[in-house]
């Protein structure tokens, strides 16, 4: 509890030299440390550690890693622990673990599944009991017959997509696409092959975020918003045009 007491959330408007300076736990996103670290503002070796949450959306790119990169080149006595609640998301490709793990300069892999004694314990003898209730709303027909076609287009994608000698996305599944992680995971899957590939497949590619953003759009935001993303998805003024899947 004194550790949650003394924890100050890092946001743009605070002054973070001075907070910096005075010491403490930080809660901060990659974004801001970035320029800190970069700047000297933030120096590595005054840092005793660093928590990662949500390391399964550590990519190979991502600002979390480049944090962790520039901490551990400027102080090798400093501590790194990450800590997911997605352990499907390590499934993914070939080697994700240990990828993850190198990013995050971690050689420890600790497993808290629900049988463990130690998290049954927790959870039946615990202060705090969870109440657990289970909401299931029906989609409208018309929202069931949207998502199905998007759902398809993706499909078609990417099988179009596999066809490319270029790209090894044998594992990229339809229902990858709800996951939070999946621009991260076409990332790793296709930045090590983007400059070998033809328009046609960059075009398919772009398509795949374009079609995602549909899919989350059609279950957070409203009818116009959906229709206010589809009609820039499908007018988008740039150099590959419109989406294949439009003609």
């Amino acid at each position: 509890s004194g550790m949650v007491a003394s924890l100050v959330v890092v946001g743009p408007e605070l002054d973070r030299t001075a907070a910096f300076a005075r010491g403490g736990a930080f809660v901060v996103s990659a974004r801001l440390l970035v320029p800190d670290l970069l700047s000297g503002r933030l120096l590595p070796e005054t840092i005793d550690g660093i928590f990662i949450n949500h390391a399964h959306s550590v990519g190979e790119l991502s600002a979390e890693a480049f944090v962790l990169r520039l901490f551990k080149q400027g102080n090798s006595h400093g501590f790194v622990r990450a800590v997911s609640d997605r352990p499907d998301a390590f499934q993914r490709g070939q080697g994700q673990l240990e990828k993850v793990m190198q990013r995050c300069f971690t050689n420890q892999l600790e497993v808290w599944p629900r049988i463990r004694k130690d998290v049954q314990d927790c959870l039946q003898h615990g202060k705090c009991q969870p109440d657990v209730h289970q909401l299931t709303l029906e989609l409208p027909q018309s929202v069931q017959d949207i998502q199905r076609h998007i759902l398809n287009i993706v499909q078609t994608t990417l099988e179009e997509l596999k066809k490319d000698p270029k790209l090894d996305i044998g594992y990229l599944q339809v229902k990858d696409l709800v996951s939070a992680a999946f621009d991260a995971e076409l990332r790793q899957v296709f930045d090590p092959a983007w400059q070998s590939l033809g328009p046609r497949a960059r075009r398919l590619v772009n398509d795949l975020s374009g079609l995602r953003r549909l899919l989350v759009e059609l279950l957070r935001g409203d009818a116009v918003e959906f229709h206010t993303l589809l009609d820039s998805l499908c007018h988008v003024e740039s150099e590959r045009g419109a989406p294949a899947w439009l003609y």
